[in-house]
């Protein structure tokens, strides 16, 4: 499934005694859901027989891993629960923009604490291309007077903004399917 029309993220957890046994049996979960499995209680075999993540009812199969991604960059079979519920957080809260600023890097993002307010502070807007962003950065600057349809500013035409991109703005940001984002901090 393309992660631009996923709204809700989720992954499958698969038991893996079923797994080894030749039977493919998981569950489907969400951020809510995973959540909701993280506390103590549910790590252990549960009063209805089932185990959690997986709801597998046979005996000693408390093992899971996490056989499929939908909406949600491919983190292994065994990522860090509570990071990989930042991560689902993330896209439910910013969306594809987000997915796309995570997927750039997915393991260097693990030293933020707070996976939203990093996405937020590198965020710079969506863009058809970086000469487009590259245009209305030197009008947020200042380099260049207004320039509109109807009040053109002749110095528009002489400034090659792909060049400019090239040079140097793309050493302090990153364009990447549409969106245009800072360097990390």
């Amino acid at each position: 499934m393309n992660p631009k029309t996923e709204t809700n993220p989720r992954v499958y957890m698969a038991c893996l005694g079923c797994y080894n046994e030749g039977r493919y049996h998981g569950q489907w979960i969400d951020a809510d859901d995973l959540e909701g499995e993280m506390d103590y209680c549910s790590l252990h075999k549960r009063s209805d027989g089932t185990y959690p993540m997986t709801n597998c009812k046979r005996l000693h199969h408390e093992e899971w891993a996490i056989h499929d991604y939908d909406g949600v960059p491919n983190l292994g079979e065994h990522p860090d629960i509570p990071y990989l519920i930042k991560v689902m957080r993330g896209i439910e809260e910013h969306g594809e923009a987000f997915y796309e600023w995570f997927n750039l890097d997915p393991h260097n993002k693990s030293h933020h604490d707070d996976l939203s307010e990093a996405f937020e502070e590198a965020y710079c807007g969506e863009w058809d291309s970086p000469k487009d962003f590259a245009e209305q950065r030197a009008e947020d600057l200042g380099y260049l007077p207004h320039h509109t349809e109807k009040d053109p500013n002749p110095l528009f035409y002489f400034v090659d903004f792909e060049w400019w991109w090239n040079s140097t703005l793309r050493h302090s940001y990153t364009y990447s399917g549409g969106f245009v984002f800072g360097r990390d901090v």
